[in-house]
């Protein structure tokens, strides 16, 4: 598959907030790799239980991400994502 451009993405991000599920699951796969790196960041010395809340709360993030980003806000949305997942996983 194909990496989707930014044009792609926009048309995903608008069927997900939406509430399109398959939409919502092309971008969660789209951003795994991001999220794997921001998860192992946090999951450093915690054990299995704690990670695997820590895995919760990021795709919980990613979905919020998902129903709040704009392009108003002048950045990609995967820029957008990182940051709050990153922090979502402060607060936690």
């Amino acid at each position: 598959m194909k990496q989707p451009n930014e044009h792609e993405i926009t048309l995903l991000l608008a069927k997900a907030s939406k509430g399109d599920s398959v939409a919502f699951e092309a971008l969660s796969s789209l951003f795994a790799p991001m999220l794997r790196r921001v998860k192992k960041s946090f999951c450093q010395g915690l054990c299995a239980a704690d990670c695997d809340e820590i895995s919760a709360e990021a795709e919980i993030a990613l979905f919020q991400a998902v129903r709040t980003y704009t392009e108003a806000c002048g950045v990609t949305f995967g820029a957008y994502a990182r940051v709050c997942v990153k922090n979502a996983l402060i607060s936690l």
